[in-house]
């Protein structure tokens, strides 16, 4: 005799059952079994009984249980029978899914949440795991089934017929029964390819027919056949109308029939014919007296009634409260022109939607009050009017009629090649009078726009004759040719020509060659032969290894600099070294905000300035850029991007900041690092349009220097590119890592005197070159975000997803949307960084852009230190990203946003819906044109933002930021 101390049983649910002490009749085996029946057979929507027997043997011992039970089954009820008397058989009753598919499940014993005890009494259980399972299988039959739908009065309605069979089918034909006086087949829809065919049958109802046409890849499984679409005739709610469903045929994939396949009827609901509706009332237009306010809303009906002849109202209220509401007489239109009694008040817009059929009228509905009604207002803008660098100034101002203006001085320093800014005129031709800052614009009733006025600027050339006879120097305005002048002499030389520089390097050629500053001509001498001597005549001139150099403050030449060309192991070398005590002289006379030019004319494969720590400061207390202009390229560098007190420190704690020595170069890569950058280039896929250059900054001391190579802030440097090179071949610049990576930098392409340049815009030091790499993802071919998506594309800031497939739908997730960004960005990924957050490996392929976003302060964790890499990004959490981008560009200096960020949001119909900590972001965004509302005037800030959105938004944000 035996003892059965307890048993328990868990399935889907976690059910279980706790039995008592009792005694059953011994079994064969030596070992407890638990035994499922072998196979039970069900359809979907039906309970079936699944036993469950535990064999105990016969050893005298107390058994204790706890049964688990485990299967994918598709189930919707479980619950539990009671145990037998002996405690040795219980039934699971269970309800299996309306839409399970068809098929055998395996049903098992979940060994790893059961156990089992025994002992010789009950006091002394012990865990055991000597006992058997046996598996059962759950078998789900075929089913052809008609859906649960509702519907009203007089609409429509849609009725799917699905199957769950998990074997393929090539062909069905099946018969639908309705009621034809409640019901009227409007549409026969199939699901997929092949022939469908229906009739019509009065006594029968719908039969419908399908086949796959021999096709072996167009097959049914699992899934929806067709679908009919219904007019409701019936005009009163009626709960359950019956849709029965036979069965007339159904082939497998061979052509077979399919035996064994039961049928499930559908039912309609009709419910009471709605009333149309007026969704998404508001008011666009200018609150202004005088301008034309207009009504919109949406109009919609359940029974997809026409619309007939809404009526609207206009009202008029104290405050945005609707203070002293009343509604304005005569005013029954969409539109409605403001009156002079509208002025300081607010109005709202009323309509009461009409259906021609159906219930007529619905319910009234108004749009949010728009005001206060103000008088027109009118903006002074200024135009650069071909200025080639520098910013208009803005006045954010709103004046009415009969104000006046004053106007601003050239506050953004803008400047044009070969002309000095001589005020504002109201036209562009710059025939009308000239307005100076501070003088007063009278306001019209329309904008003012002044446009910069430009005087040409009027040069001098010299003519050092190099030991010759003097030639009279001679004015010429900007970009003219000049005439040859007299040829000087010189005893015993024969003269051989202008030239461009000291060294007699480049001739003059009147012909071709404009004035364009300041110049001074050199002139050539052969000396004449002597006789009884041999050999070519030689150039006399000064030494051809060093040359003074003029430096342009703000455009005017200064010669304060010295040029020193060398050639070593095959590589030529220019050195500028720069006059501080000149220069600083000359910078005391100026206005802070301008720009030192230190222009090398020179072909060489190096080129740098140095600059004492005295003349830094000075060009830093001056706040001017420092531009080094080569043939190949230029580097912009403010000079306050140099913190001289730093690095004195990197050189030790003794050393001081006037010991300090900058030096910029530019200089093309040796030819170990050009193989580097080809086989990089190469690598990724991309074509090398002309040649790559590094940009480098250091600071020396004594022997020592090291490299300065991470800025504040974006740094502007430009590439020539050759002759010929159009746009249309641009596609971005990069940057190559010393380790071979390949990194997008935000470039822009501009055309001065005929050449194309690249112009980059970095945080960082490195090795630059232009690429060509043309992106057409197919699937956005006919989308609204192609032209978005495809540029990030070829900019290297976004990536497909294989197979030319971009899929612009679907939804971005955290990790996916920091990497974009710190890759528009141009910044290096922190490869090989321990990670910040616990749920980040350090080998993810997001980690190291996750922790340069992080440095640069573009993204934070969760407070329980996790980033949480996979979660889908929402619009409000995109744009809280976006605005610390914004930061880092400088685009949030340029903006205007209120105190209170719901101001700015506000015209947004579901703007309360943006969260408190996102509002800031959300209206810095919206007003930097950014982000825009989407249909219906909503910002979806709760709305999981797509891959089409942010390719748009980054590059709004480039553009925007002047970085492309």
């Amino acid at each position: 005799m035996f003892k059965l101390l307890r048993k328990s049983l868990s399935i889907i649910m976690a059910l279980s059952v706790f039995l008592s002490l009792c005694s059953v009749a011994a079994a064969a085996s030596d070992r407890i079994k638990f035994k499922l029946e072998e196979r039970v057979e069900g359809r979907p929507g039906y309970t079936i009984s699944v036993p469950i027997e535990v064999d105990v043997p016969s050893d005298g011992l107390f058994y204790d249980y706890n049964v688990f039970l485990k299967s994918d089954v598709p189930v919707t009820d479980a619950y539990w029978g009671q145990w037998s008397e002996d405690g040795t058989r219980i039934d699971l009753s269970i309800r299996i899914a309306d839409e399970a598919p068809s098929g055998n499940y395996q049903v098992e014993f979940d060994r790893s949440q059961m156990w089992v005890k025994k002992g010789t009494t009950s006091e002394n259980l012990e865990l055991t795991t000597e006992y058997d399972t046996e598996i059962g299988v759950i078998a789900v039959k075929k089913l052809v089934y008609v859906g649960k739908v509702s519907g009203s009065a007089g609409g429509y309605v849609e009725v799917p017929v699905f199957t769950n069979s998990t074997e393929p089918i090539s062909a069905y034909g099946v018969t639908l029964s309705y009621d034809r006086n409640l019901f009227e087949v409007a549409e026969v829809s199939g699901v997929g390819e092949g022939e469908l065919t229906f009739i019509e049958d009065e006594e029968e109802g719908l039969i419908v027919n399908w086949n796959n046409e021999g096709n072996s890849s167009v097959l049914m499984t699992n899934g929806p056949l067709f679908k009919v679409k219904f007019k409701i005739k019936a005009v009163d709610p009626i709960d359950y109308i019956p849709l029965d469903l036979y069965i007339n045929t159904l082939l497998d994939d061979s052509g077979e029939i399919m035996y064994g396949v039961d049928s499930r009827m559908g039912y309609i609901s009709v419910t009471e014919n709605q009333a149309p509706s007026a969704d998404n009332v508001n008011v666009t237009g200018t609150p202004h007296v005088g301008e034309t306010l207009q009504g919109d809303y949406t109009f919609a009906d359940e029974e997809s009634d026409a619309e007939g002849v809404s009526t609207f109202k206009w009202y008029r209220a104290n405050d945005a409260a609707g203070a002293a509401e009343a509604m304005i007489a005569g005013a029954d239109t969409k539109e409605y022109v403001l009156q002079q009694e509208d002025k300081d008040k607010y109005i709202r817009f009323e309509v009461t939607p009409i259906a021609v059929s159906g219930t007529l009228a619905g319910t009234s509905k108004t749009s949010v009050w728009t005001g206060p009604i103000g008088v027109p207002t009118y903006q002074v803008l200024y135009e650069a009017n071909g200025a080639t660098q520098g910013d208009v100034p803005a006045d954010s101002s709103a004046y009415v009629t009969g104000q006046e203006a004053t106007v601003l001085g050239n506050t953004g320093h803008l400047a044009k090649a070969g002309h000095t800014f001589g005020g504002w005129t109201t036209d562009e031709a710059n025939l009308e009078a000239v307005y100076a800052a501070g003088d007063l614009l009278p306001i019209e009733s329309t904008n003012r726009t002044l446009y910069a006025k430009w005087d040409l600027n009027r040069y001098q050339v010299n003519f050092n004759t190099n030991g010759g006879s003097a030639v009279p120097s001679v004015e010429a305005d900007y970009d003219t040719l000049i005439a040859e002048p007299q040829r000087p002499s010189r005893s015993g030389y024969s003269f051989s020509g202008w030239y461009k520089e000291a060294t007699l390097t480049d001739k003059w050629t009147f012909a071709s060659d404009k004035v364009v500053a300041d110049t001074t001509l050199y002139a050539g001498w052969s000396q004449n032969s002597q006789g009884g001597g041999g050999g070519a005549p030689a150039p006399a001139g000064p030494a051809a290894s060093e040359q003074g150099l003029d430096v342009l403050v703000n455009g005017k030449g200064e010669s304060a600099a010295k040029a020193d060309t060398k050639t070593e192991n095959g590589l030529k070398k220019t050195v500028v070294t720069v006059d501080g005590a000149k220069l600083e002289s000359k910078l005391n006379e100026e206005k802070a905000g301008g720009t030192l030019t230190v222009p090398v004319a020179v072909q060489s494969d190096s080129v740098e300035v140095e600059f004492e720590a005295g003349t830094m400061k000075a060009l830093q207390q001056k706040q001017m850029v420092i531009v080094l202009q080569t043939p190949g390229g230029t580097y912009s560098l403010p000079a306050s991007q140099i913190d001289l007190q730093a690095v004195s420190g990197l050189f030790g704690s003794n050393v001081s900041p006037e010991g300090i020595k900058v030096r910029l170069k530019i200089a093309k890569p040796s030819e170990s690092q050009g193989k580097t950058v080809q086989g990089a280039i190469t690598q990724e896929g991309l074509t090398l349009v002309g040649e790559a250059l590094e940009f480098t900054v250091e600071a020396a001391y004594g022997e020592r220097s090291l490299e300065i190579a991470s800025f504040s802030s974006y740094v502007e440097r430009s590439i020539v590119l050759p002759s010929g090179t159009g746009p249309n071949r641009i596609t971005t610049g990069v940057t190559i890592d010393p380790d071979g990576t390949v990194r997008h930098v935000p470039t822009k392409v501009v055309q001065e005197n005929g050449r194309y340049q690249a112009i980059f815009n970095s945080l960082t030091n490195s090795t630059y070159a232009v690429v060509w790499n043309p992106v057409s993802f197919a699937d956005v071919a006919r989308h609204w975000a192609k032209d978005a998506v495809n540029e990030m594309g070829a900019r290297l800031i976004i990536d497909g997803i294989g197979d030319n497939q971009f899929k612009p739908d679907l939804a971005v997730s955290r990790a996916e949307f920091t990497a974009i960004v710190v890759r528009a960005l141009g910044l290096k990924q922190a490869k090989g960084a321990a990670s910040s957050y616990s749920d980040v490996s350090a080998t993810a392929w997001f980690s190291g852009a996750i922790e340069s976003a992080k440095a640069y302060k573009l993204v934070g964790g969760f407070e329980d230190g996790t980033f949480r890499p996979e979660e889908k990004l929402t619009r409000e959490q995109a744009v809280v990203i976006l605005a610390n981008a914004m930061e880092l560009t400088g685009l949030n200096d340029k903006l205007s946003v209120p105190t209170d960020p719901m101001k700015r949001l506000g015209s947004f119909t579901d703007a309360g819906q943006v969260s408190e900590w996102a509002r800031k972001a959300m209206a810095a965004a919206v007003e930097a044109g950014l982000v825009n509302g989407q249909k219906n005037n909503l910002i979806a800030a709760q709305s999981q933002i797509t891959r089409a959105e942010v390719a748009l938004i980054i590059q709004r944000l480039l553009e925007k930021s002047n970085l492309i």
